[in-house]
């Protein structure tokens, strides 16, 4: 199987050649919102960058009237033909992979082959990377109802984006078994059996957007202004409230639309939009870093620890003393951790991946912040190290020092449920009980979500935070009251 082929293939003159897409020449090229390492891309450079700053733009026209600045960059890594790209997903029918990892860096996985036709998949998660900055608390119908809305933009008619779309596969949303309102917007994902919440979403948010206009944009600001989503649905739509019951007759209504309310779509006009880039050697380190997880997700459970090996012992080949790689083996060779990252660290000072690894697992709090504050220096836009320094900090009696890392943190990454709880301990170390437990609330929201960026996040250790919070923030009891 071609996963298995991670060493280093050798050539007819004894070289060794990167086994990533059968030995191909890779090339970065980076421009305002992606990083693109892509394997013998020998057409239009500008082209390549240029599809994916227009699908951008396409994405975040549709979802505000003005421009806002997003500041994370997404890794695109574009595999030379369909057939790579199908060796790395374990099927022909992907068309494309999205996916954030360990280190909060969001990563699309696309063959060369459409790059000229970005399948409506990238544009649903690049939705859901995008609204994450405009609308920090997010409830599971309005996440998968904006982003089925706005995919369609990936599809170029005669020159033309159109949001409100059918969603990608047609539209089948005509035959499907909706979600009880009650159910759905209370978060829940349905409360019945062959019911279909995800396509629930798309009927509802469209039906909205057709019939409530004026409304949904209310709710929208609501939620941008930080309001829960069940305080933002209260305020927007008085005449569907949760609580007393009045939502079920969104039911009927909901069902006359799926029946015969396909409703308008929208054309998106893109004004300006900056395709300038920079173009270098890939650092194939970094490829196979992003690529590992895909790799061994298609490997056997008996043989993943020696591909693991191989492919890590590959990549340290063609970028010496990455530091991230280096801990990873390390790890897999259960050698002393710390030493071991120590010694990454310092083999490459200018990579702050190395010292953020370093300062999470440091056990001295001197050694601890020295990393951190290399880390954020090394890695200015790295989320999670920003957010370790400004937790570090605030628990160390330096909040208000630990202020901007944590703004910070939640401006790289607002869908990571790690920077909300840094903002939040910064709040309740400051005395600001009431934004404390808004912040802390929204990381247990995000990471409940379960959506791409908050998987993998400790649900226990973000609602244990919680706890402790409402404590600390609980007022003081008379101890007569208590007689």
């Amino acid at each position: 199987m071609a996963l298995l082929a991670l060493g280093a293939s050798v050539s007819a003159a004894g070289e060794e050649r990167c086994s990533l897409a059968g030995g191909e020449t890779w090339r970065e090229y980076q421009s305002g919102h992606f990083v693109i390492d892509a394997a013998g891309w020998e057409r239009d450079s500008a082209r390549l960058v240029a599809v994916f700053e227009d699908l951008h733009a396409a994405v975040l026209a549709t979802l505000v009237s003005e421009p806002v600045d997003i500041p994370a960059r997404v890794r695109v890594v574009v595999l030379p033909h369909q057939r790579d790209l199908a060796d790395y997903s374990g099927s022909t029918n992907v068309a494309g992979i999205f996916w954030v990892s360990p280190l909060a860096e969001p990563t699309i996985l696309i063959s060369g082959d459409s790059v000229e036709t970005v399948p409506q998949i990238i544009a649903h998660e690049l939705t859901h990377l995008v609204s994450s900055y405009l609308f920090p608390r997010q409830p599971y119908w309005f996440a998968e109802g904006l982003a089925q809305f706005v995919e369609g933009v990936a599809k170029i008619e005669d020159g033309r984006r159109w949001a409100g779309a059918d969603p990608a596969g047609g539209w089948i949303a005509g035959s499907v078994k909706l979600a009880p309102m009650a159910s759905l917007l209370s978060g829940g994902l349905g409360g019945e059996w062959g019911v279909d919440p995800y396509l629930t979403s798309w009927v509802l948010y469209r039906f909205l957007w057709n019939e409530r206009g004026k409304q949904l944009t209310a709710y929208q600001r609501h939620l941008m202004d930080g309001k829960s989503p069940t305080e933002a649905w209260r305020l927007a739509f008085p005449e569907w409230e949760i609580a007393n019951g009045k939502v079920n007759a969104l039911d009927y209504l909901l069902s006359q639309h799926q029946l015969t309310g396909r409703g308008v779509r929208w054309e998106i006009k893109v004004g300006n939009v900056d395709r300038s880039f920079t173009s270098k050697p890939a650092a194939l380190g970094d490829v196979h870093l992003a690529l590992l997880g895909l790799r061994l997700f298609q490997t056997n459970s008996l043989v993943q620890t020696r591909v693991r090996r191989q492919a890590l012992e590959e990549a340290l080949r063609e970028q010496p003393r990455h530091p991230v790689l280096s801990a990873e083996l390390a790890r897999l060779r259960e050698v002393p951790l710390l030493p071991a990252l120590r010694a990454a660290a310092e083999a490459q000072p200018s990579d702050g991946r190395g010292w953020y690894l370093l300062g999470v697992e440091a056990s001295d709090p001197a050694e601890r912040e020295t990393a951190l504050r290399r880390a954020v220096e090394h890695w200015p836009d790295g989320a999670l190290a920003q957010a370790a320094l400004a937790t570090h900090l605030a628990r160390t009696g330096r909040a208000k020092e630990a202020l901007p890392l944590a703004n910070r943190a939640a401006d790289l990454a607002p869908w990571q449920p790690m920077t909300f709880a840094a903002l939040a301990t910064v709040a309740v170390e400051l005395g600001k009980c009431k934004q404390a437990l808004a912040l802390q609330t929204t990381a247990v929201e995000v990471v409940d979500s379960k959506r791409v960026g908050s998987l993998g996040g400790d649900a226990k250790q973000m609602k244990d935070r919680l706890t402790e919070m409402q404590k600390r923030c609980a007022p003081p009891q008379d101890p007569l009251t208590d007689r």
